[in-house]
This record gives structure tokens, C-alpha cells and sequence, in this order.
């Protein structure tokens, strides 16, 4: 299952380098507390005219706090923050890339899970000319 999941999320421009999954327990009489699994989940950039999009979300299981979604883009040093925006559900972020040149640009979502472990998720890479 993981292979496929890992495949299709390839095919989608998608790959995930974080998520923490809570533990179910045996049987409802263990606990009362029921805890989700904190997932962060962003597609690849798109380019509309100059300007470069890219999306992100998360489950419930990430508790209260904000996660940034940011655009970077990749130079001779790594990778550079373009844009960044705190989210609390669902959101985007986009970078005005006029006369920037060619690069290759992806998504990335940072955040906590709820027990205060990073988790860190990045897209596919795409290439673009502004």
C-alpha cells in the first residue's frame, strides 16, 4: 500500500517527507481519546501569465496551530524562499516571478504535528521562465 500511495503520489507531482501517525488503540475501552494522524499534503506549482501558485492542506490532526506554505526555487546554494504564507486549513501562495529568468520552482508546507515533531512536505520540482 505504501508503494502505491508513494506511486501515485509521484505521478501527481507530490512526494511526502513527513507525516506522524498516532497510534489506534486496541480497543475503545483503552481510550477515550481518539488522536488523528497529522498529514500535510501540497501540489506542484503552476504558472499562470507571471505568476507561479502553489497549494497546500492538512488534516484536523495537526491540532490549532498554523502551518507555512511557501514557493521556493532552486539555486547554485539550494533552495530559496520566494513566498510564504501561514495557513490554518487549506490554502495558496503565489510569487510574482517577472523577469526573474528560468528556474525550477516547488511547493513546500511546514508545520507540527500535535505532539511537536516537524513535519516537512515538498513537491515536485517544475521548471519555469518569467
Amino acid at each position: 500500500m505504501k508503494r502505491r500511495t508513494a506511486a501515485a503520489l509521484a505521478a501527481l507531482g507530490m512526494t511526502i517527507t513527513g507525516v506522524a501517525f498516532a497510534p489506534s488503540p486496541a480497543s475503545a475501552a483503552e481510550s477515550d481519546v481518539s488522536i488523528q494522524a497529522c498529514t500535510l499534503s501540497v501540489g506542484a506549482p503552476t504558472k499562470s501569465g507571471s505568476t507561479i501558485t502553489g497549494t497546500g492542506s492538512r488534516t484536523s490532526g495537526c491540532g490549532t496551530g498554523k502551518t507555512r506554505i511557501g514557493i521556493q526555487r532552486s539555486r547554485w546554494y539550494g533552495w530559496e524562499y520566494m513566498a510564504t504564507k501561514e495557513i490554518t486549513g487549506s490554502g495558496s501562495v503565489s510569487y510574482n516571478c517577472a523577469g526573474t529568468g528560468t528556474h525550477d520552482f516547488r511547493t513546500i508546507q511546514e508545520g507540527r504535528n500535535v505532539g511537536g515533531s516537524p513535519l516537512v512536505v515538498t513537491s515536485g520540482s517544475r521548471t519555469f521562465s518569467c
